[in-house]
């Protein structure tokens, strides 16, 4: 069906008319269909929106077109060996590492 609909979907996205991706089994484009058109709104550079569920990282995996394969790291760890060993570890079969960062302030 995307690959079908795809031009279509586009023209309708041009017109700035609000499309919406719904899946009934789970987020869509994260092991689900709706990639092609992810990708498609990329390269026609179409502005995406997410609507996140329980977890922002999968929010952001699903809009970033490298949905099918990637690696949810968290935060880096203290020792930069650390950090390269494991880096080094997936890097040939993953598209895309997803890394978590926290802003620490002090509160007085």
């Amino acid at each position: 069906n995307e690959k079908k609909n795809i031009k279509r979907i586009v023209e309708i996205l041009k017109t700035k008319k609000i499309v919406s991706i719904i899946s009934d089994a789970g987020t869509p484009t994260v092991s689900d269909p709706g990639k092609i058109i992810i990708n498609e709104c990329i390269k026609k550079k179409i502005d995406i929106y997410p609507i996140p569920g329980p977890s922002a990282a999968v929010a952001s995996i699903s809009i970033s077109g490298f949905s099918e394969k990637y690696y949810f790291y968290g935060f880096f760890p203290e020792k930069n060996k650390d950090l390269n060993r494991d880096l080094n570890k997936n890097r040939a079969e993953v598209e895309c590492i997803l890394f978590c960062s926290a802003i620490v302030e002090s509160v007085s």
